[in-house]
């Protein structure tokens, strides 16, 4: 009876030493040409295979409760006799034939493939263990983050109350502005649609990931200037063709402090607009004129609550 097959002749029946009581195990198996040992260890526990052709050892990394006579049973005929350390932790056995030797693991399992020196083909690693399904997260448990609004003589500001330090990033865009928090929370935007301020419009907010995003529209022709306050995160949209030289919020540092730089957010050209519109002349020959639609800057009561 040799290695491969009846070799094993308790494929598949693991060995439970001991009371019945979480413990390490090992089985056996014929595969496609070589024999599998797979062990799954009860404390976590792992172990190592080294062969020089003639005795094949097991080192495990603490005292194992398997029975390395019934091991040697597993492998049968391949086996000619069995040693086992004092400390628990080493198996030797003397071979009958040479074999060549493969060995995988994953977390607190492993395999120790055996197959014949003639064995040419594949004998695969274990696969890995897939992570587990990220939870749905559920809106209505996330804590909440207050958002205040407020607006000035040419800007609008708008203040996340966060109590903590989150980092975050703004991506401008022409008509559309976006601020991502590393954190998932849920923003009471309330505040926006309860004083509509200017030049802030349709805020909305959804999860990504872990992070969250809000966006809102703007005007394209407006620019913005972002700080923090503390933890707070201050986002300031300027009115539309504001000279930034004009722009004097309320200072983000104390009095004396380096007078902050708005960022202007690069839409289309009115060289690319006026080519858009004439290319829409010429598709549509019959179309009304356009109606205007530019809405006038409304007057912008000061609002205190928004300063950080």
């Amino acid at each position: 009876m040799g290695l491969i097959g009846a070799a094993l002749f308790a494929a598949a029946l693991p060995i439970f030493p001991g009371p019945a009581y979480a413990a390490d195990t090992v089985s056996a198996s014929s595969q496609n040409g070589y024999s599998r040992l797979s062990f799954a260890f009860a404390p976590t526990g792992h172990v190592t295979a080294a062969s020089d052709g003639s005795v094949l050892i097991f080192s495990f990394d603490r005292k194992t409760t398997l029975d390395p006579n019934a091991m040697a049973k597993l492998m049968g005929d391949a086996v000619a006799s069995v040693h086992a350390d004092a400390d628990g932790k080493t198996f030797r056995y003397a071979l009958n034939q040479p074999f060549k030797l493969h060995q995988s693991a994953v977390g607190d399992r492993a395999v120790v493939d055996l197959a014949p020196e003639n064995f040419t083909g594949a004998m695969p690693d274990l696969a890995p263990i897939k992570p587990p399904a990220p939870k749905p997260v559920d809106a209505a448990n996330l804590p909440a983050l207050a958002v205040r609004a407020g607006s000035y003589t040419n800007f609008t500001r708008l203040v996340f109350d966060w109590n903590k330090d989150v980092p975050y990033t703004v991506f401008p865009g022409a008509g559309k502005m976006t601020i991502k928090f590393e954190a998932a929370v849920k923003p009471d935007l309330s505040a926006i649609a309860r004083f509509q301020p200017p030049w802030v419009k349709n805020a909305a907010w959804h999860l990504e990931g872990g992070n969250t995003v809000v966006e809102f529209e703007t005007d394209t022709d407006s620019g913005y200037h972002d700080f923090k306050d503390g933890t707070h995160v201050v986002l300031d949209i300027l009115a539309p063709k504001t000279d930034v030289n004009a722009y004097a919020p309320p200072s983000d540092k104390g009095a004396g402090a380096e007078k902050p730089r708005a960022t202007a957010i690069v839409g289309v050209t009115k060289m690319q607009a006026a080519s858009i519109a004439d290319t829409a002349k010429q598709l549509q020959p019959a179309a009304k004129p356009a109606a205007n639609t530019k809405t006038p800057v409304p007057p912008a009561p000061a609002k205190a609550d928004a300063k950080p």
